[in-house]
């Protein structure tokens, strides 16, 4: 697991000369161009000392990098404003931490309502967390033109564009377009111990030998400055022209200067930057890809993924879906990026990679609807638009931003899913404690619309993975840990289920049982579970309507088995014999030709030996053998095998051996083995007296004393008919003997 921080300072406009060799095993060295912004929870230092939990960093134009400016999107807030850079989280190679501004703060407000609602500027939210009430103000999205930033949002009737900018570091502009009905109240700025004024149209706060300057540039008549204690306020009507607020801090022997400097600056209408602009990402990268030996049934073909690549963005591959032609699909990255991968419909002679977002909230999922691609991350499910054709998303919008972020690290947003109703749903990581959010630890569903959302199921702790079946059957992976034993599967079957950790149950008092997983799986066969995807398709072998099964840890693929007992869905996995280089987090099968994609990463504990992976799991047509299902009965295991097997070698009992063991559910970090039913550890044989072989060759029957544990192992010896090695083992869970 990498540990290096990033300790650098991280430029969004790269110098040429700066640019140098990726890795495929580390994080570039030097600056990496992250964009035009980048979101995350964001610290503010002194003198205002706050942190923006959905924070948009901005790299101001005109400011020849030297300002920067962070908007919180829950509150709609200049969060602060400041010279210098931001750095990004330190551990975990990146991912454990929050942004931190890092420059003298110019001007700043405290968290709270940017602009006031009915109740002035009272926060309503219920334990100050999420965005605003809808009515009140509303966060709609990003647009992109070149290095401009454009801010999206509403205020009651009224609809705002905002352009925020700096020609020189020094003075900080926001340009507004204001369209709708309604005078509002902007919350400009506010310092502690401050007194101020207006004067000839000039607001001015100060504090010891420190003034924050405030002007207006072509506002309409009725728009006024205020001083309210220690803040500024705006008042200003809606549907006049574009107008720019103007903001200055420094000295008080040089605010003298502010009005001359209020002169000379320019108003700029953000509208015709709405409608998209250059392509900021021009040259898209080739690769050839690398097709896997043909000499078994699944091979493992590779898209190189381009770690050398110009703006030295970090390549840690998150969440893959792919276009209706078949021929692209979206990948996301950890860093905030989404790209374009094309030439994956056929042999992969030649594919590309053309960058297409970038800026998200440690993205980890993309889900492509109707050929938009919708991504998950911890501020918000992101929709992506092109606006121009040119292959660059120009707005960013909010397709939904309910859920509330905390600075815990483990509130990951995990997987994006969508049902035959069009449906979006993903996971929400826990704190590792009590919930303290609505959506702490839950299965999240929002409308088709992306207006609604709500609590599908509960008692999450680190999610890494979800999946949708052909009929709805949404399932959920979660990871060993306080309240989880070990990996567990989950097969969702309705609403209102609670899955296991009692932290984050939302319930009063604390369950004292959970809803049982499809399985659990031991620590040799998974110990770090990713996504689920569903073959629908003849295209993939004999796996029609079969769920598969992804370990990040181990860099391994599974086949699910099910059975269905009397309604308790018990089941396990049997792995692939295939390897991957990276920790497959994600994946999905290819809309034409039904061949299975993943991608990966590392950066939380893995076995990956890469930082990230773009494969093709591809069935070749050879014959198959492995096993296929799994059912228990009084005194008896019956395996289905997708192949005959050898009558010799499946009358031998001694050629399926198994262990069983439980395990205790309890807060503690994991659980040991215990001998089924007693608090003894370790594991406990189950002996196989004899073995029949179905009349069609395709199963065979062990009986055994077989009875209800929390887990199984069975290892299986034996040979096909036409004498192929079957060597297996199948992980499962007996919750019920019928």
């Amino acid at each position: 697991m990498p540990t290096a921080a990033r300790s650098a300072l991280i430029l969004f406009a790269v110098a040429a000369a700066a640019i140098g060799q990726g890795s495929e095993s580390s994080r570039p060295a030097g600056t990496a161009d992250y964009g035009p912004y980048i979101t995350g929870t964001v610290e503010i230092p002194a003198p205002s000392k706050q942190i923006a939990m959905k924070g948009v960093s901005i790299r101001l134009a005109g400011a020849g990098g030297k300002a920067m400016l962070c908007f919180d999107t829950d509150l709609l807030r200049v969060a602060g404003a400041w010279v210098g850079d931001v750095t990004l989280p330190g551990g975990r190679d990146g991912i454990e931490g929050q942004s931190k501004a890092v420059g003298p703060v110019k001007f700043a407000t405290k968290p709270g309502p940017g602009w006031a609602g009915p109740n002035g500027f009272t926060d309503p939210r219920a334990k100050t967390q999420g965005p605003l009430p809808r009515e009140w103000a509303k966060w709609k999205g990003i647009y992109l033109h070149e290095r401009r930033v454009v801010l999206s949002y509403s205020v009651g009737q009224a609809e705002v564009l905002e352009l925020p900018a700096s020609e020189d570091g020094a003075l900080f502009a926001r340009n507004f377009a204001i369209t709708g009905s309604g005078t509002l109240t902007l919350l400009v700025c506010e310092q502690d111990g401050a007194s101020g004024a207006v004067s000839g149209g000039v607001a001015t706060l100060k504090a010891g030998e420190t003034a924050i300057c405030v002007g207006l540039v072509g506002a309409p008549a009725a728009a006024a400055l205020a001083v309210d204690g220690t803040r500024v306020l705006l008042r200003v009507p809606a549907g006049g022209k574009p107008f720019q607020l103007a903001v200055w801090s420094g000295p008080v022997a040089e605010s003298a200067g502010f009005p001359a400097m209020l002169a000379a600056s320019k108003v700029v209408d953000p509208t015709p930057l709405t409608k998209g602009g250059p392509a900021r990402w021009k040259d898209p990268i080739s690769v050839q890809g690398q097709p896997g030996a043909d000499n078994a049934a699944y091979t493992v073909d590779t898209v190189p993924v381009p770690f050398d690549n110009p703006w030295k963005a970090y390549m840690r591959l998150t969440g893959i879906d792919f276009f209706k032609d078949g021929d692209r699909c979206a990948v996301s990255t950890m860093d905030g990026d989404v790209w374009v991968v094309s030439g994956l419909g056929g042999a992969l002679a030649t594919c590309t990679w053309k960058r297409y977002a970038t800026g998200l909230y440690q993205p980890l999922d993309v889900k492509i609807v109707d050929d938009q691609v919708y991504c998950i991350g911890r501020d918000q499910i992101t929709r992506l638009k092109d606006l121009d054709g040119d292959g660059e998303a120009d707005f960013h919008e909010n397709f939904n931003n309910d859920c509330p972020v905390t600075a815990n690290y483990h509130e990951f947003a995990l997987g994006l899913q969508t049902d035959a109703q069009g449906n979006f749903y993903y996971n929400k990581g826990s704190n590792l404690g009590k919930w303290s959010t609505a959506f702490h630890g839950c299965v999240v569903k929002v409308s088709k619309d992306g207006s609604t959302s709500e609590v599908y199921a509960t008692g999450l702790r680190a999610p890494n993975g979800n999946g949708m079946g052909p009929n709805g059957e949404y399932s959920s992976s979660d990871n060993q840990g306080n309240w989880m034993p070990a990996c567990r599967l989950n097969l969702v079957t309705g609403p209102g289920k609670f899955l296991g950790m009692v932290s984050t149950s939302h319930r009063t008092p604390d369950p004292t049982d959970y809803d049982k997983p499809l399985c659990w799986l031991p620590m040799k066969s998974d110990n770090s579970s990713g996504g689920q995807a569903w073959s629908t398709t003849d295209l993939w072998g004999p796996f029609k309507n079969r769920m598969v099964h992804l370990s990040y840890g181990h860099c391994t693929l599974f086949l699910v088995v099910t059975q269905d007992v009397g309604g308790l869905l018990q089941g396990g996995v049997v792995r692939f014999p295939l390897a991957f280089k990276s920790g497959i987090l994600r994946a999905r099968f290819h809309p034409k030709d039904g061949q299975l994609w993943t991608v990966g990463m590392k950066g939380w504990q893995t076995d990956a030996a890469k930082t990230g992976s773009l494969n093709r799991v591809r069935y070749t047509g050879k014959p198959v053998s492995m096993p296929t299902s799994l059912s228990v009965a009084a005194g008896a295991i019956t395996i289905g095998f997708t192949a005959k097997l050898d009558p010799e070698s499946a009358s031998k009992a001694e050629n399926f051996s198994i262990q069983h063991w439980d395990y205790q559910w309890t807060g503690a970090y994991g659980s040991p083995d215990f001998k089924p039913g007693s608090k003894e550890k370790g594991r406990e044989p189950l002996a196989v007296t004899a073995t029949k072989l179905s009349a069609d060759g395709m199963s065979v029957t062990l009986s055994c004393a077989v009875k209800p544990v929390m887990q199984m192992l069975i290892t299986i010896k034996a040979k096909a008919a036409d004498g192929t090695p079957i060597d297996y083992e199948i992980a499962n869970t007996v919750h019920k003997v019928p």
